[in-house]
């Protein structure tokens, strides 16, 4: 793309913006020119990402004006703002894992050939595209690759991909370079570098003063919702921004004297890797614990917290043998966990004080009941005791800033009694000053006689406050280093493996090291349950058709087979219409009951109107079914359990009541035919759901719409941003399940020839089950119609084999609600590989 086509500046005039009568943003203004990057700094809450998202079209300004040269721009959404060259570039890239680096970069411009009139995907263009914009700037990736094998820095590359296929020309970059090391923050800045001189304009938003001065022409400063400064980089200095920045000088850390190793407080010995980690820490003593991205750093605090339990060996705490199998058991043994992404320290619905005191109930509670002058006196300790900045004690902690909810996770840890912090990444997207106070809180800590072991990527942050320094590599000991001998240059390239521990010279060239891959699995050739099941399903399918061949000689036969497909027909065809729900990200409770209501409906109409309107009928029923499952969730935010459960109870009642609860007979017999007729020889439902199951095949796995249902299912707010209606997609979805449970219950009331408002009772669970076996993901993004058939057809021959050995039915739901907690458990199985 030429960004140079674009010369006319982006200005931003007395930008407005209060939340609740507060001033996020006061007359600010901000200018960006086509070639230049232009930082935007200042601490958290002084406004950067509210002035980010008017600019994304996220939020609209309560008053300035946006302008593109001469011109005033609006924006409603982000898809107006990237109408004109705009796009946001997040900290967490907006990516479908389970699609294709090319089909990410398009999926809101999706490439269409036609086939026969019908528009399929086209994959080929799609890819050749890809390699068009990213080999200009740089950007070695294959266009196939799925997302989820990419590296952060990787799938950072991908989402800049993504905004230049929409041709745009201003990049607003939110923190890019938040969650990457040294050596992908060195290529971003070089990409970033290239994407300037080829006239694209970029916003950097950045806590990284040493980034800014290293990449950045000009630099805006906002404090507390105005604009301090904005001031050419070359004019200033480190100091100077910072200075801007906070209101004034922040004092570092104190000096810390070396100190002699005192009495042990925690031993512990954990297995990352093929050796064992041995990590002791003495009472008063920082350890912190760093190295390459997936190197085990991280995993080594999750084990010593309790939340990785099977990769401790051994613990002692204060001499005492100690228990880390639970965070619950590790804080009983003195030991609490700070996480990496504070997210996970903090119950963001409850009050700062219910937070506090999380860890610590007995403590404020008398004769079993919650006290709260006690939890008021305990959470004002601390918050008076860290400094916590809060309107009051009872206000949701998600409305502190970064730096505030990091210190509540410390008070709560703190009012646990833990004498030993296992504090993995303390500082992670806090601004500068917050970080300078969480420094000087946990060296108090430390000096009062706590136990500190730290993991942090934050070489200089690690050198600060660090009394030992362990190196990991591949999930083992690389090196150790007490600090008074450590430097950058050493515990890069011990880290890196470029040099033995303490040969460095302090001037070893470490450009080009890069991220080691993880020691356990590396997302490139990595499996995942979903892949597993792929392979082994088919497998177990043929084991299970063995099996029952070998105890019932009548198993195999050709009648046998040809009872089984017509049985799993109607199971096929809903379970079909379930895979467009689940692959979307959502599931549909209410199947069984279309099927009751759809063939009862059907049935009344045909005994009073004939053949054809009972059956529109019927299908109609089951689209309007759909539809109004894809309103109230797409439209309204219903919940999907919500939704479906309370139609799968209208539907059902419905059923009911027109039929008075008795079975509708006397149908016409024409209407036999669908559940009993037979088309070249093949049986009628069996030939519908051989239909139904090529249409799924093409519209899934070949269409533009089964990409944005791909799309919708893998990422939500991902597709919304890539221009993908995914409101429509869900409906669409709901739409199809719902029309094809009802044509479920028309092949049902056909074969009996009667509607019965009492069939389909646990239908949708065999649905899902059929699905989740098949390899989807309750989560969405993942699935496909082949693997569902295959888990229709391993239910539906394991019920037949049930039946030929006589097994009672009682039994049989025994042992086919074991089948479904095995694809539940298969689902678990996913969200931990």
């Amino acid at each position: 793309m030429d960004h140079a086509a674009r010369t006319e500046p982006l200005h931003l005039r007395g930008i407005t913006k209060r939340y609740y009568g507060i001033a996020a943003l006061e007359a600010v203004d901000f200018d960006l020119r086509p070639g230049e990057i232009h930082a935007l700094v200042g601490e958290n809450g002084a406004g950067k990402s509210t002035l980010v998202k008017i600019i994304g079209g996220v939020v609209r300004p309560d008053g300035g004006e946006l302008l593109l040269g001469d011109h005033s721009v609006r924006f409603a959404s982000p898809h107006d703002a990237l109408a004109v060259g705009i796009a946001v570039i997040h900290q967490e890239p907006h990516l479908i894992p389970s699609l294709s680096v090319a089909e990410n970069l398009y999926a809101g411009h999706i490439a269409v050939r036609r086939r026969f009139g019908v528009p399929l995907v086209d994959r080929r263009a799609m890819a050749d595209g890809a390699r068009e914009i990213l080999g200009p700037i740089g950007v070695r990736l294959n266009p196939g690759q799925p997302v989820w094998t990419l590296w952060a820095a990787q799938r950072q590359l991908v989402e800049i991909g993504k905004a230049l296929v929409h041709g745009a020309c201003f990049l607003v970059m939110d923190e890019p370079t938040a969650s990457l090391e040294p050596a992908e923050v060195k290529e971003l800045l070089a990409l970033m570098a290239k994407l300037r001189a080829s006239g694209a304009g970029i916003v950097f938003v950045s806590h990284k003063i040493d980034e800014v001065l290293a990449i950045a022409d000009r630099v805006t400063v906002l404090r507390d919702g105005r604009r301090i400064a904005a001031e050419p980089v070359a004019a200033l200095n480190g100091r100077e921004l910072v200075r801007l920045i906070v209101g004034g000088d922040i004092s570092g850390v104190e000096a810390r004297p070396d100190r002699k190793p005192g009495v042990e407080r925690l031993s512990v010995r954990v297995r990352l890797g093929s050796r064992p980690v041995d990590v002791r820490v003495s009472k008063g003593e920082i350890v912190s614990v760093t190295g390459l991205m997936g190197a085990g750093a991280s995993d080594l605090l999750r084990a010593v917290g309790g939340a990785q339990p099977q990769s401790v060996e051994a613990a002692k705490v204060d001499g005492v043998p100690a228990s880390l199998r639970h965070p619950a058991e590790a804080l009983a043994c003195g030991v609490g966990m700070i996480p990496e992404d504070r997210k996970d320290g903090l119950i963001p619905t409850l009050s700062v004080a219910e937070n506090i005191v999380l860890s610590c109930l007995a403590r404020v509670s008398w004769c079993g009941f919650l006290s709260r002058r006690r939890i008021r006196v305990l959470a004002q300790r601390f918050v008076d005791g860290l400094g916590v900045k809060t309107p009051g004690l009872w206000v949701a902690v998600r409305e502190l800033s970064g730096g505030n909810q990091q210190k509540v996770v410390l008070g709560r840890l703190l009012a646990s009694g833990a004498t030993v912090l296992a504090a993995d990444e303390p500082t992670h997207g806090v601004d500068v000053n917050a970080r300078a106070e969480i420094h000087r809180l946990l060296v108090g800590y430390a000096r009062d006689g706590g136990s500190i072991l730290m993991s942090s990527a934050d070489l200089p942050e690690v050198l600060d406050l660090s009394d030992r320094i362990i190196v990991l590599r591949r999930g083992e000991v690389a090196g150790e280093f007490p600090r008074r001998c450590a430097t950058p240059a050493k515990l890069l390239a011990c880290a890196a493996g470029v040099v033995s521990p303490g040969t460095s010279d302090g001037k070893t060239d470490l450009v080009g090291v890069h991220s080691e891959r993880p020691f356990r699995r590396p997302p490139a050739g990595r499996f995942r349950a979903a892949d597993v099941r792929q392979v082994l399903l088919p497998l177990v399918l043929v084991a299970l058709l063995t099996a029952l061949s070998l105890l019932n000689e009548h198993f195999l036969t050709v009648g046998n087979i040809r009872n089984v497909l017509l049985q799993t027909s109607v199971l096929a065809i809903v379970s079909i219409g379930m895979t467009f729900v689940i692959v979307a990200g959502a599931f549909d409770l209410s199947v069984g009951s279309v099927v009751a209501l759809s063939g009862s409906m059907a049935a009344l109409m045909m005994v009073e109107y004939g053949l054809l309107p009972g059956i529109a009928a019927g299908l109609g029923i089951g689209l309007a079914v759909g539809l109004a499952n894809g309103v109230l969730i797409a439209g309204l935010g219903v919940s999907p359990f919500i939704a479906t459960l309370g139609t799968l109870v209208i539907a059902r009642g419905l059923a009911l009541a027109v039929t008075g609860g008795s079975v509708v007979s006397d149908l016409p017999s024409s209407f036999a035919v669908l559940g009993s007729g037979v088309v070249a020889g093949i049986p009628v439902p069996v030939f519908l759901a051989v239909v139904a199951f090529t249409v799924g095949v093409v519209l899934l796995g070949w269409t533009p719409f089964g990409l944005k249902i791909y799309a919708v299912g893998g990422n939500r707010e991902a597709a919304h941003l890539a221009g993908i209606r995914v409101g429509r997609v869900l409906v669409a979805c709901f739409a199809i399940c719902g029309t094809l449970a009802a044509l479920g219950g028309l092949i049902l009331a056909a074969r009996v020839q009667s509607g019965q408002p009492t069939v389909g009772v646990f239908m949708e669970l065999y649905a899902i089950a059929a699905v989740v076996l098949g390899g989807a993901s309750l989560r969405g993004g993942e699935g496909n119609m082949i693997q569902t058939l295959l888990g229709v057809l391993l239910i539906g021959f394991l019920q037949n084999g049930l039946n030929l050995m006589n097994v009672h039915s009682y039994w049989q739901q025994v042992v086919l609600g074991m089948v479904f907690i095995g694809a539940a458990a298969l689902e678990w199985l996913k969200g931990r590989v």
